[in-house]
Formats: structure tokens, sequence, C-alpha cells
């Protein structure tokens, strides 16, 4: 065969096809020193033309990247062995760009001369070659990725029952060897921290195995602990059948541990923001909300809500709540019931209550309300002194959820908080009812002083009651022996819409509540319609609602004179003892203007003058004992409020108080002690000079000294905004007088014109002396007193018809006079309405 005829043939049909593939065929001599023929598309290739490659027959081998050359002549030597050569090599063409190529050569013998050839085909497998390189590179990183990434990659059954692939990861996160899950599908479950394996178990084999996104805990051979992020995802068949699953288990102990220290300072944020609501704060209303809100947000909580156990009959009132999202049923102020309920009466022992799954409930209480709040629930007691107040719930909305000791530990302190923040409103409140209560009976006190007239004294009253209790109306009855009746003499009512009982009888024959009353028994009926009794019955379809009726009785408790009845409208109430006792007091009082509205009336009834006389003083000293021992109650009364006010907040929250407010109550009930104690000095006092007991010793005195040290302890637990300004005149005084009861003297006079006074006023002492005498000048300015009050004011427990309020036991002047008097001196006294008072104390120097 010659070159001629290898031409000869490429123009044939056999040859044609040859030409136009993609593929260049070549023929090389025996000996590889002449290309016999190159196929016409061998330019597409090398990038040089066929006369050029033709001349130099050498030049594909310099062709051929210096890497791959030593490979590529190995083969040619292979051909010259009479063995196949195929090899996939690399070229540097011309332009330094590079190209794959396939070259594929065999060894052909002439028959005729048995010469031998080379033929072959060479074909550019770059395409190729980079779509393999990019294959490659990719298998490599990702098995660089899934070798070294804290990843496990894994292929199994839908059920979880074989497993096809797991990536070597699982041998770094899990310490097992992955021999392990091939021989047993399961064996990773054995790793699953205990408190988690419940829910593992159920995302990962049940029905949903093929959409799981779980965080979980593992613990490791070495008995460390990681979290774990476990993701799945469905494999489908060209059917649209799910038959692999696939999934991609990533350590995420990092990105927990950073979480733990984001919880631990939303921990400390939620602390912080309860505490400042307690702190700022004594509405109850404004400190759960602020609560239950802060615990749902930060802590992920779906639904969160106080209650306050009302009753066994009632149960237990939602007072606040939070909702992740509308589709949690509302509970605000709604019940859950108390009796019968297992859950509640673990609370009730201050036990926390707790449910990782509803569905695992047997009781019937519990399975009913698990109807409309499925989930899973923790409840903590929150407590008011050793008793259960109410309880924290947090709730997980329609899925199970194990609750974790620290959980556990957190909302215990919560509640602590709550329950600090239910003693402390409830001291408030307890406080707060007390002062509003004297406000109470003072006004009534203050009707009762101010008049004989007992319409005016029972409006007072019911009006002051009903205001205060907060009741819908307040009545007087009087009972009316003759007619067996009661007649209802007072009555106020807080809504105007209600109708009028004034003038109503209401017949006491076949009535038990009428009964019962002049057997001086209190009514309570928290719901009329439990009345049965056709009297009573009638009233109540026009005054429906609760009852409570206290007997007003006179003559030392021997006569039931009538009755104050409270109502509230169209709903049930259980009336407190607070409200009795308070409604009790109001009724002393009332007894006393009673007896003394009838005394006056005897009094008026009596023809001769000496025994008018009699009565008016019998009148004038039952009134003076009754104000004063009212007015000594209550002076007594505010600070033993403030001693007790004090000692339970240093009993109950001693270990959360700073020494600075300890040292403040403290101060306060020192305070208290001296007030009570004065009270009871001044009552001993006056009674030893009734007595003639107190006797005068005299002896030479520094008046300045004396008159200083008055003011100062008169000043130092006072009110900044007033002061005391002495003036003397001569400076330096000295006389033979009695200092005690000089004491006496300007100690209540200073303390009566600084309680008197306006704020932001100065009142003065003015000392001025002759040979003969010493003078005490004692001016302020304030309220003053009225003209027709100063004949009077200088008796004993007499006080003045402006004083309001202000305490007082009406003993301070008296003791002024008395002491003036011992020492043989004169006082008088000049005073303005509105303006100022001074009074003037005259004693002699011998």
């Amino acid at each position: 065969m010659d070159f001629g005829n290898i031409q000869a043939l490429m123009q044939t049909p056999l040859g044609q096809v040859v030409e136009k593939n993609s593929q260049v065929f070549w023929v090389y001599a025996g000996d590889f020193s002449q290309i016999l023929y190159l196929g016409t598309n061998a330019p597409q290739i090398w990038g040089l033309s066929q006369e050029n490659l033709y001349q130099s027959p050498q030049s594909l081998l310099q062709f051929i990247h210096p890497d791959d050359r030593e490979q590529v002549q190995k083969g040619w030597q292979n051909l010259l062995a009479d063995q196949a050569f195929d090899q996939e090599y690399r070229i540097v063409l011309p332009d330094q760009n590079i190209r794959w190529i396939r070259d594929r050569g065999y060894g052909i013998v002439d028959p005729h001369t048995q010469e031998k050839y080379f033929a072959g085909l060479a074909e550019d497998i770059s395409d190729r070659k980079a779509i393999e390189l990019a294959l490659s590179e990719s298998e490599h990183k990702f098995q660089l990725f899934a070798n070294n990434a804290d990843i496990v990659f894994w292929v199994c059954e839908p059920d979880v029952s074989k497993f096809h692939y797991i990536s070597p990861g699982y041998e770094k996160i899990w310490g097992r060897g992955c021999e392990e899950i091939y021989a047993d599908s399961r064996s990773f479950l054995e790793s699953v921290h205990p408190d988690d394996l419940a829910e593992v178990i159920q995302a990962a084999v049940g029905e949903n195995a093929c959409h799981m996104n779980q965080d979980y805990r593992i613990i490791r051979a070495d008995g460390s602990v990681r979290w774990i992020n476990d993701r799945t995802f469905p494999v489908y068949d060209a059917n649209g059948n799910i038959y692999r699953m696939v999934g991609l288990a990533e350590d995420i102990t990092e990105r927990k541990q950073a979480e733990q220290t984001i919880s631990e300072i939303q921990i400390e944020r939620l602390t912080h923001q309860i505490i400042q609501a307690i702190r700022t704060s004594l509405d109850l209303n404004t400190i759960f909300n602020i609560a239950v809100n802060e615990i749902g947000q930060l802590l992920n909580i779906d639904h969160v809500k106080i209650s306050e156990f009302v009753s066994e009959e009632k149960g237990w009132l939602t007072v606040a709540e939070y909702r992740s999202h509308p589709q949690i049923p509302e509970s605000l102020g709604t019940y859950i019931p108390d009796r019968g309920n297992p859950g509640t009466a673990i609370l009730k022992k201050l036990e926390i209550f707790r449910i990782d799954d509803t569905n695992e409930c047997e009781d019937e209480v519990t399975k009913q309300i698990a109807q409309t709040f499925p989930g899973a629930w923790l409840i903590i007691p929150l407590h008011y002194d050793s008793a259960v107040w109410g309880s924290l719930c947090l709730l997980i909305d329609g899925r199970p959820r194990h609750w974790q000791d620290k959980e556990i530990e957190l909302m215990q302190n919560i509640a602590g908080q709550i329950s600090i923040a239910v003693q402390q409103s409830k001291l408030y409140q307890r406080t707060r009812y007390q002062v509003q209560r004297e406000q109470v009976f003072n006004q009534v006190i203050q009707a009762i002083h101010n008049t004989l007239d007992l319409p005016t004294i029972f409006h007072t009253a019911v009006r002051e009651i009903a205001q205060f209790l907060q009741v819908d109306r307040a009545e007087i009855a009087q009972y009316l022996p003759s007619e067996d009746a009661w007649l209802i003499v007072a009555d106020y009512s807080l809504r105007p819409e209600l109708p009028s009982s004034m003038g109503l009888q209401i017949p006491g024959a076949g009535n038990p509540i009428s009964d019962q009353l002049k057997q001086s028994q209190i009514v309570r009926i928290a719901d009329t319609r439990v009345l049965t009794d056709e009297v009573n019955k009638a009233i109540a379809e026009i005054f429906s609602g609760a009852w409570l009726l206290v007997p007003i009785t006179i003559s030392q408790g021997t006569q039931v004179w009538g009755s104050i009845t409270l109502s509230i409208e169209g709903v049930t109430h259980e009336w407190s003892q607070e409200e009795v006792e308070l409604t009790s007091a109001i009724i002393r009082q009332l007894a006393i203007a009673i007896e003394k509205s009838h005394l006056h009336q005897q009094v008026k009834q009596l023809a001769e003058a000496e025994v008018y006389k009699a009565l008016q003083r019998e009148r004038e000293l039952n009134e003076a004992k009754s104000k004063f021992i009212a007015n000594t109650s209550h002076e007594i009364r505010t600070p033993l409020a403030t001693i007790q006010s004090s000692l339970d907040m240093l009993q109950h929250y001693a270990d959360k108080l700073t020494p600075e407010k300890k040292q403040a109550h403290f101060q306060k009930i020192e305070t208290a002690i001296k007030r009570t104690s004065q009270i009871v000095q001044d009552t001993l006092l006056i009674s030893e000079v009734e007595a003639n007991a107190l006797q005068v010793k005299r002896s030479d005195t520094n008046i300045i000294q004396l008159c200083q040290a008055i003011v100062d302890e008169i000043t130092c637990d006072r009110d900044a905004r007033q002061r005391i300004q002495i003036v003397a005149t001569p400076e330096n005084i000295s006389a033979f007088i009695d200092p005690n009861l000089t004491q006496h003297i300007l100690t209540n006079l200073l303390q009566n014109a600084l309680k008197y006074s306006e704020q932001n006023t100065t009142i003065q002492l003015l000392i001025s002396s002759n040979s003969e005498s010493i003078t005490f000048v004692v001016s302020n300015q304030g309220m003053g007193i009225p003209p027709h009050n100063l004949p009077h004011i200088f008796d004993s427990f007499y006080r003045a018809d402006n004083v309001g309020n202000i305490g007082g036991t009406g003993l301070g002047l008296a003791i002024v006079k008395q002491c003036v008097d011992l020492q043989d001196g004169h006082i008088t006294v000049e005073s303005k309405v509105g303006e100022n008072t001074t009074f003037t104390v005259t004693l002699p120097k011998m």
C-alpha cells in the first residue's frame, strides 16, 4: 500500500464518512518517520495547516504537554510492539491554549509487501474532560466537606429500616462506627439523651419522619454531650412515591452554647423587668401583664397566664395572659374548676404541677381542660403568707414537651418574685384600706360631733359606707315595735338609675330576716335567689343581688333600734369580714349619736332648770367622753398602724430590704412610739392636774437654753418646710420657774402652731423679760380659730370646728392652761380665721 492508494481510499464513500467525522484519521510509516495521511480536519485540533504537519512529522510529539509526553512515548513503544495504543493526553497549541486529545492507534501490515504502518483516530475531548474535571472536583469537595465538616449526610429507607449510605461525619460526631448503623439502622437512637428520646423517636420514626427538623442531645461514649440538629427530606420515584429518605445531621453544640448565653441574658432581663415592675408599681394588673408578656416573648412560650384562686366553688380566675398567636383560645376572665381537680389540689399544697403531654392525662377534669388547651403544661403555685394565692401557668400549644429542670427552677424564681409582688400589694392595700377606713370613720364622727340631727348623721353614714365599700346601695331602717315593721329612714345609691327606698316600710311578721335582726344577729345573703319567704322574695324582685344587714343596738346592746342594709344589685357577692367590721364600727358610732339625740330630746322635755342643767352637763360629759375615746383611739391607731406596717415589711421582706430602708422603717416605728407615748403622757398629765396631784417645783432656769432644747426636740422629726424662729430680748434670760411645767406649756403651743400652719411658713417664739415676769409669745400663720370657739379652747377634750381631719385629742391647750395656772401666770389668745393665731403666756419670775 502506498500513500497514493490511501488518498484514493479517502475519495471513496467510506473515506468520505471518515473525513466528515469529528475525529482525525491518521496514518504513520512503520518507523514514525513520515506521516502518510492526516485527515483534513487536523488543523482544527492542532492549530497548524496540513502542509506544516506533513513537513514535520515529529511536530505532533512536540505539541504534547510536557507532563504527558513520556506517557505518550511509552504508548507508541507499545504500538511498535504490536500492542494497542489508546491514550488521553493534553497538547499545547501555538497560542498556548491547552486541549485534551484521545488518540487510538493500531499496527497494520500490508499483505502484499509485508510493510508495516500505523493508523489511528484522534479526537478533541476537551469538553468532556472539563466536565469530568468539574465533577471530580465537586466530588472531591463534597468528600472533603462530608469527611471534615461537623455534619452527617445519610440515605435510608423511609421507615428507617435500612441505611444505604452514611457519611464519615457520623463517627466524628456520634463517636460510633458507621458499620454499626449499617448493621442496625436504629442504633443511633441509643446515643440520644434520655430526656429527648421520646420526642426524637416520635419525630424520626413517626408519620412525618421525612419532614423532620429536630434539635436534640446525644451522649457520646466518652460521656460528653453534644447538641444535634437533624433534618430529613423525601426522595420521590418517577411515580411520585417516596422511595428514599435523605437527611442532614449537624453538630450545633457551639450554637446551643451561644443560645444558652443569650438565654441567660434573656433570663436576666426577664427577671430584671419583673423586679423593676414590682419596685415601680403596686398595681398587680400592671405587674402581671409585664410578667406574662416577658415570659412568653423571651422564652418562646405559646401561652402564659396568671390565675387567682377565688374559692372552691368558683375555682381559679385567669387575671392575666399572653398568647403567641390568636388561634390559642382566650382564657382571660374565665374560671378553671377547683373541685375534683387533682392539679389544683397539688397547687394548694404549694407544689408544682407539670404535664409533659396532655394526651397521657387520665382524670376527667384535666382531660376536659386539655380539650381546649392541649399540649404541655407547667404550673407553679403563687403564695400569699403560707397559703396558695394563685398560679403561674406555662402552656405549649398542641405538642408535648419535656420540661427541663432549669426551666422549672427559673419559673420558680419568677413565681417567687410575683408572690412578693402579691404580698407587697396586699400589704399596701391593707394599709390603704386602714387609712381610707379611718377617713370614713372620721367623717361619720365629725357629723355626729357637729349636729344632733339624726337624718343628717344617717345620710353621712350611708354615703360614706356606700362610697368606700363601692356597694350599689346603703340604707338605714328604724324598727317600729308598735307596728312590727322596719321603716327606711336614710338611703344612698351609687347608681342614680336605681329606685329610692326612702320611706319604704318592710313588715316584720313572717320575715325571717327581721327575726334574726331582732336577735342582734348579722345577716349575710350572697344571692337573693336563695330567699324562700314571701316577704323578702317580693323585695328581691325589686332589689335583687347580695344583701348585708347589720343590726343597730342601743342601751349597751340591749335594745335593737334598727339596721343598716348594704346591697349589690344583680350579682352574687360573698360579704367579707372586713366589710362587716367596718359597718359594725360605723353602727357603734351611730348608736352613740342615737343615744345622744335621745338624751337631747329628754333634756329638752325636762321642765326644771336644774334638771336641765344636770342633763346638759351629762350630755356634755358623754359627748366629751365619746369624743375623747374616738379621737384618742384614732390618734393611737394611726401610729399603731404605722408600727404594724413597718413590722410587716421587716418581718416578711427583711432579706430584700436595703439597710437604709430597714433603718427608715425603724425610724417610723420609733416616731410612732414617741407619738403614742406622748398621747398617754398627756392623758396622765391632765389626770394628775384634775386630781391636784401635780406639784410646782421651781428652780433657777436658763430660759434660752430651755426653749432651744424644746424646739430641737419638736423639729427633729418634722417636715423641713416648717421651722421655728426664736427671738429673745434680752438674749440671756434666767427665771425662777418650774422648768417641767414650762416645757409642757411651750411644747403644746409650738406643736399646735406647727400642726395648724401652712407649709413653708415660720413659727415665731418671742421671749421677753422684765424685773417681775417673763413673757412667751407663740404665733403662726394658718387656719385660725373661729370666734365662737375661743371661749372653750382651754376646756378638756375641746377642739375647734374647723380642724377637719387633723388629728388631736383636745388635751393640749387644757394642759397649757393648767400649767400656767399652777405657776400663777396667765394666758391670752388672739386669732383671725384663715390668717394667724397668737398665744401669749406670762409667768412671774419669782
